[in-house]
């Protein structure tokens, strides 16, 4: 008798345990483990939408990475920390991988400005000769708000203006990116 008891007791004491785990959830579906058609549309009352419209939507929809975890080739060996700054305002986590294996970090001399992203797809390239100004942890920096969905540039003196020194993640181009990764890739912007 005494354990039957124990066993019912143990038996309240998780199932309360599952109730209070499922409850305490916000209830929203991970964007980046939605499969199928999107049959949602972000519109006006969910923010900005001019700024994602100019800053993100190609023919009228949004271009995000497909997470939750990017593998990132990093031939400079420095892009880690900006990754993870972009990464904790997108919810991503970028983790090392080969070459090919997912996003690729390249130097590249060759190429004219100091840096060049191919927005989403990679690769990152950066120059690391005749570029010492804003340096090249910033042009990092910058390039990978390209590859997380930002496309064009700002005029607001932060990271992502055209030829800007500063470090800062405005408050507009972050609050358009989380916008972004709080739906899937492809979802309709009215």
């Amino acid at each position: 008798m005494e354990r039957n008891e124990r066993t019912s007791g143990l038996i309240v004491i998780v199932f309360v345990l599952l109730l209070l785990t499922v409850g305490c959830g916000d209830n929203r579906i991970n964007p980046a483990s939605v499969t199928g058609p999107n049959t949602t549309t972000i519109t006006m009352k969910d923010g900005d939408i001019a700024y994602l419209k100019k800053h993100n939507a190609i023919n009228g929809v949004t271009h995000r990475l497909k997470g939750p975890v990017i593998k990132v080739y990093d031939e400079t060996g420095l892009a880690q920390p900006y990754l993870n700054k972009w990464g904790r305002i997108i919810g991503l986590t970028f983790v090392s991988g080969p070459k090919g294996s997912g996003l690729d970090i390249l130097i590249d001399n060759s190429i004219l400005n100091c840096g060049l992203t191919n927005a989403i797809r990679g690769p990152i390239k950066v120059r690391t000769t005749s570029c010492d100004s804003p340096g090249i942890g910033t042009i990092l920096d910058h390039e990978i708000g390209h590859l997380v969905g930002f496309k064009g540039h700002t005029t607001d003196g932060g990271l992502m203006d055209i030829s800007s020194p500063s470090d800062l993640i405005t408050a507009p181009v972050a609050s358009m990116l989380r916008l972004v990764y709080s739906y899937p890739d492809g979802t309709p912007v009215a």
